[in-house]
């Protein structure tokens, strides 16, 4: 499927689950501090995403924008279904900081200019 296929219809959905485990341990550092291309891909399409919250990085990103749900899916069973029952009561808030935090989520061409740049100072240094 194309970019932009793929796009629209993450755009159509009202969340996109974010779960995975690579290895046996839970707490893979490859795991637990990965930023996949999903989360990003989800958050600039407009929708908000579920993650677990052993997933460091993207649950930073979660809290500082309130963009999601971030469940407890190893302890908390009870908190994570009241989550989930009373989502839809957060859900015009989500699209309401996807919409303030866009920029924040999209690659842009002012993104890849200061990528470039920063690319280019270390490879000068």
């Amino acid at each position: 499927m194309n970019y932009d296929l793929m796009m629209d219809r993450i755009s159509k959905v009202k969340y996109t689950l974010l779960a995975f485990q690579s290895r046996s341990d839970p707490q893979y550092p490859n795991d637990i501090y990965s930023l996949p291309n999903k989360f990003y891909d989800s958050l600039a399409a407009g929708t908000p995403v579920i993650i677990d919250d052993r997933f460091v990085s993207m649950k930073k990103i979660i809290e500082e924008t309130n963009t999601g749900l971030i469940l407890d899916l190893s302890k908390e069973p009870d908190r994570d279904l009241s989550l989930i029952l009373n989502a839809p009561g957060s859900y015009d808030s989500y699209l309401e900081n996807l919409g303030r935090y866009y920029d924040r989520f999209v690659w842009d061409n002012s993104k890849e200019d200061c990528f470039v740049d920063f690319i280019a100072t270390i490879m000068n240094s």
